[in-house]
């Protein structure tokens, strides 16, 4: 049978280390969401703060699927989430603002890639 608490783990071990990479990859630009908030071990909902880094703009570019803001949300285009404005992210960071879910069988190596991924989409937006 599965083991809910280690998948779980493994999820939030995925999550916190793709975290770290991007932190890493974009130092003080890069804010997680909610972070002082409880959250989903599969889950990271963050913003790359620079110019031209809209999720949209993010999300065309990118060789993995992801979505902005929360799953209620995620089919309008205009405008940032409520729920993430009514957890007191400001309007700037939520529209730049992109969710990525993690899954069991994800992988460090897959990890490496997704973050490889964001930091050449955003390179080349910043050079626009």
């Amino acid at each position: 049978g599965r083991n809910l608490k280690v998948e779980a783990q493994h999820m939030k071990l995925c999550r916190d280390y793709m975290e770290e990479k991007l932190r890493e990859a974009f130092g003080n630009m890069f804010i997680v969401n909610c972070s002082t908030q409880p959250r989903l071990p599969n889950t990271s909902n963050f913003a790359i703060n620079q110019t031209n880094c809209g999720s949209l703009n993010v999300l065309s570019r990118v060789n993995f699927i992801a979505s902005k803001g929360a799953a209620c949300h995620s089919h309008s285009t205009s405008t940032p989430s409520r729920i993430l404005l009514n957890s007191g992210v400001e309007y700037d960071v939520a529209m730049k603002s992109i969710r990525v879910s993690l899954g069991v069988e994800n992988t460090v190596q897959e990890i490496d890639t997704v973050v490889e991924d964001i930091v050449n989409v955003i390179s080349e937006l910043t050079r626009l």
